[in-house]
């Protein structure tokens, strides 16, 4: 039976032989977070999520992550969601805070998420989009005020203007 045990955790994933902790998150949006991402310090790997399901008390997602059991983890500490590359993948990155004291085996960390590479995109442009929008309704207004201006008898009479200088 321990065999068949240790063997169903090994398969799973699970390092049956480390000194792990757990830590739990709550999110209000988990923006399609794999299970199995890297938990980050840094940009080294100290962990993995192990699970993610819906919190029916809160609404909220609860994320349940194993962090290294050498690794302690100040009061505090947010565990951010990043897109890790372009290609779209995500990962867990632990923001250590100040606090001197830790966080024990089992207890919830902050939460924040990171905006996606589109929305990131998409709130440097908004201004230009903005400034371009105000110089077409201005080359607009133009247009329409020449026209007025200038009409087909008008610019006749300056075609006649200029071939008399001219001539």
């Amino acid at each position: 039976i321990t065999i068949l045990l240790l063997g169903y955790n090994i398969l799973k994933g699970n390092d049956v032989f480390s000194n792990s902790q757990t830590f739990y998150i709550l999110y209000d949006n988990a923006g399609n977070l794999p299970a199995a991402s890297p938990v980050k310090l840094n940009g080294l790997t100290v962990g993995k999520l192990n699970s993610i399901e819906y919190d029916e008390k809160t609404g909220k997602n609860l994320a349940k992550i194993s962090v290294q059991g050498n690794i302690k983890v100040p009061k505090g500490t947010v565990a951010k969601i990043t897109g890790g590359d372009l290609l779209g993948s995500k990962n867990i990155d632990l923001i250590f805070s100040d606090s001197k004291e830790f966080c024990k085996n089992g207890d919830y960390l902050n939460s924040d998420i990171e905006q996606d590479l589109k929305a990131q995109v998409s709130a440097q442009f908004l201004p230009i989009k903005q400034k371009a929008d105000q110089l077409l309704g201005s080359i607009d207004s133009m247009i329409t005020i020449v026209r007025t201006v200038f009409n087909d008898q008008t610019v006749e009479n300056l075609k006649q203007s200029m071939q008399s200088i001219r001539g």
